[in-house]
C-alpha cells in the first residue's frame, strides 16, 4: 500500500522534533511523518511537539485505510 506523507512547516523548526505515534500499527505505521497503510481499518496518528517541554500539545489525525477497488 501507498504511503502518505505529513508535512510540517516551517520544516527547519519540526524537523527531527517530533514524536509520531499511532493508536494501531497493524492499520497503519507511521514514521518521520510519513504514514504507510497495513490494513483496512481505522486509526489515530499523533504528532507531538519535542522541541519545547513547555510546548504541552499534540495533534492528531484520523486515518481510515480502504480497499482501493
Amino acid at each position: 500500500m501507498p504511503a502518505v506523507p505529513l508535512e510540517i512547516i516551517p520544516v527547519e523548526v519540526y524537523k527531527d522534533s517530533i514524536y509520531w505515534s499511532t493508536s494501531d500499527e497493524n492499520v497503519v505505521k507511521v514514521k518521520d511523518g510519513v504514514i504507510t497503510a497495513q490494513k483496512e481499518g481505522v486509526a489515530i496518528i499523533a504528532a507531538q511537539p519535542m522541541f519545547d517541554p513547555l510546548f504541552r500539545t499534540s495533534l492528531f489525525c484520523v486515518v481510515r485505510v480502504i480497499k482501493n477497488e
